[in-house]
């Protein structure tokens, strides 16, 4: 997962004008075969045409207790350090870190994102969801922070 920032403190989660008004949290994509998480990330920012230096921020592993099974899931987030201002679609929208629209995300994210904002990284923590359907549905049952 990826979270381009800026030097003002904001930051570009996936939100488009959509009908439901979900903001996704980042622009993730899966590993390809023989490719790496950096390599991956850096693949979602050329795909919207960002130029950014990427830096880590955190791994996350999630075990999320869904009604088709457990799902264990490692996610490697890093923050996209915008080098230049890049031409992004008209209808993104950039984010104060006060103003993240957790109520809209998956619920585990506003456990850990605040937690990258507000410096504490680099970030490890170990996150148990309970997701009985819809991807911002659902509980986090625990959340732990690597010391």
């Amino acid at each position: 997962m990826v979270l381009p920032r800026r030097q003002e403190g904001s930051i570009l989660l996936q939100s488009w004008t959509k009908e439901d008004g979900v903001v996704t949290d980042g622009f993730g994509s899966f590993y390809q075969a023989g490719e790496d998480s950096m390599q991956a990330a850096s693949k979602v920012m050329a795909e919207f045409g960002i130029k950014a230096q990427l830096v880590e921020a955190a791994r996350l592993q999630y075990f999320m207790d869904k009604p088709t099974g457990l799902v264990d899931l490692k996610i490697v987030v890093y923050f996209a350090d915008i080098e230049d201002d890049p031409s992004l679609q008209e209808q993104m929208h950039w984010f104060a870190s006060d103003d993240v629209p957790y109520n809209q995300m998956h619920p585990a994210t506003g456990k850990w994102l605040p937690l990258l904002l507000a410096g504490q990284v680099p970030l490890k923590a170990t996150i148990k969801v309970h997701q009985p359907g819809h991807h911002t549905k659902g509980k986090v049952t625990d959340f732990a922070v690597e010391k």
